[in-house]
């Protein structure tokens, strides 16, 4: 898990805290640096970052990209 309020990511988002977890992912509130704005920011579980396809898309359907 991220120290919260200690990590960017992407050199844009500074992770304030944890949010929740879905089935494959871990949701964080974070702060976008450029614009100032309280954003949500969603990662998927370490298990689930190989290059497995069915994971992937339930990921995506999860953050509603499917």
């Amino acid at each position: 898990m991220f120290q919260e309020n200690k990590y960017i990511v992407n050199d844009k988002y500074k992770i304030l805290d944890h949010i929740g977890e879905g089935g494959v992912s871990i949701v964080y509130r974070a702060l976008d640096l450029e614009s100032d704005k309280e954003v949500a920011i969603k990662f998927l579980k370490q298990k689930y970052t190989s290059s497995y396809v069915e994971d992937l898309i339930r990921f995506m359907k999860e953050v509603e990209l499917l």
